[in-house]
């Protein structure tokens, strides 16, 4: 049963559920945590950049090719960072932010690895 708490002036607040009661995002919208979605579209971008998911393992975290699929990921969909960064072999979600925002400022739109994402963006 839901437990009341008060709020900060001592007026009752709303019904608390613990945290493992709470849907997240990915329960609400995609029936579990986004991962066959999600996974689709990170092959889909693979497989454009003639990747396999093993090099997902090999390649540095900061790898560029990386780092334009995160970003692509990102910007496509409503995938989080700690997600990126598990599935993508890239550190933590901090430093996945980091690196896809360093790739905004500092990569053209000319660059070979994104212009071949954006053209996916095209196909579907």
């Amino acid at each position: 049963m839901p437990r009341r708490r008060s709020g900060k002036s001592g007026s009752p607040g709303r019904f608390a559920l613990p945290a493992w009661e709470i849907p997240t995002f990915w329960e609400e919208r995609l029936g579990g945590d986004g991962s066959p979605y999600l996974g689709r579209e990170l092959q889909k971008g693979l497989e454009m950049l003639g990747k396999r998911e093993a090099e997902l393992f090999s390649a540095r975290k900061g790898s560029l090719w990386k780092v334009a699929l995160a970003r692509y990921l990102r910007e496509t969909t409503v995938v989080p960072n700690a997600w990126l960064a598990t599935h993508l072999h890239m550190g933590t979600a901090k430093s996945v932010s980091s690196r896809i925002s360093s790739h905004r400022n500092t990569v053209s739109s000319d660059e070979p690895t994104w212009k071949i994402l954006k053209m996916l963006e095209c196909v579907d």
